[in-house]
């Protein structure tokens, strides 16, 4: 498994935040993100604190390690939280699931572009990332996981025409998360720049 420096994600994951990085041409965002710049994605200097529901996320405990938990909130969020099928769902099936696990500015994204696809009438159709974490580390009550993923989500005009498809490539995205009344819950999902990888390294 080849793990990433933070100061590697941080430099070119996020080429519009960090001066330094030479940018790679941009692909479509995948359907089911915000389509915001990375630069965009950065926490507030001065963050308020969430409201957590009672139930939300798995706590840590002493028989499972901090780490353990931040890569298992992670996968739920890469997968479950962004399965769904609009069809069925509408526009916000996810974000019931959501609340559970995320917490703001990334919740506030997610509503905003159920808003978005329930205004148009656009709908996506997904069974989730196909996730691969790369690595994960703590600092303090943050937490950041380095994933291989790939958007397997394809977003369809209300007639059924494809408006974009799923990828056919992998590609490093980043998710932070916060510790909050011993939860831990995201915060952000980076998903600037187009920093392929190969999932294999991962496993």
């Amino acid at each position: 498994m080849k793990c990433f420096p933070r100061a590697v994600i941080v430099a070119c994951v996020l080429p519009l935040v960090v001066s330094g990085c030479s940018s790679p041409a941009v692909v479509p965002p995948p359907i089911i993100e915000p389509a915001r710049s990375p630069g965009a994605l950065r926490p507030p200097s001065t963050p308020t604190t969430p409201t957590i529901p009672a139930d939300a996320g798995p706590r840590p405990t002493l028989s499972v390690p901090d780490v353990a938990v931040v890569r298992m909130v992670h996968h739920r969020f890469m997968v479950d939280v962004y399965a769904t099928d609009g069809r069925v769902a509408g526009s916000h099936g996810r974000i019931e699931r959501a609340e559970e696990i995320v917490v703001d500015p990334q919740l506030q994204r997610l509503r905003e572009l159920a808003d978005d696809y329930a205004a148009t009438g656009r709908y996506a159709v997904s069974p989730g990332y196909e996730s691969n974490v790369v690595h994960a580390w703590i600092e303090g009550d943050v937490a950041h996981v380095v994933d291989c993923s790939r958007d397997r989500g394809e977003l369809f005009e209300p007639d059924g025409a494809v408006v974009l498809r799923a990828d056919d490539f992998f590609k490093l995205r980043e998710t932070e998360l916060v510790r909050l009344d011993g939860r831990w819950m995201v915060r952000e999902f980076y998903t600037g720049g187009d920093l392929r990888c190969d999932p294999t390294d991962s496993r």
